[in-house]
């Protein structure tokens, strides 16, 4: 509402200056409330933005802190994880090597060594996770057909 004030308070100063030129004879006395509300909303809009420009710089940083946190920045030292070893999984593969077919049921994400050691991922099928315990022994191999 204070934008269309001024709005039509310039529409009306400057039909009365086309007329006969009195509304605006002291023309910066006439457009000093016009100017002083401009710029009351460039300073909201400036502080917005800067606020959301801050709010923006805060999360990045919190979330690469996060980032970060989460995961060491040179990895995590080898042997940490159990199933980081895939020595087994890649024996168990290279078993299966000339199987037509296998069936698969990974714990995790565990399945990958298996699948490249057996080198025919095509002809494996992949049953969901079961979520469990990360072993040598995982996954399970059923239906295997030579």
């Amino acid at each position: 509402m204070p934008l269309l004030a001024a709005l039509a308070t310039l529409a009306f100063l400057a039909y009365g200056n086309a007329k006969d030129g009195a509304p605006a004879h002291h023309p910066e006395r006439a457009v000093l409330a016009i100017t002083f509300l401009l710029a009351l909303f460039a300073a909201d809009v400036l502080v917005a933005q800067l606020a959301r420009r801050t709010a923006v710089a805060v999360g990045s940083v919190v979330f690469a802190a996060w980032i970060v946190a989460e995961r060491p920045i040179f990895g995590a030292p080898p042997g940490s994880n159990p199933w980081e070893d895939r020595r087994a999984q890649i024996e168990r593969g290279r078993a299966l090597a000339g199987a037509r077919s296998v069936v698969v049921i990974p714990c995790q994400y565990e399945h990958f060594a298996l699948l490249a050691a057996y080198g025919a991922p095509e002809r494996a099928t992949i049953r969901a996770g079961t979520g469990a315990e990360v072993t040598p022994s995982c996954p399970s191999i059923e239906g295997v057909e030579r």
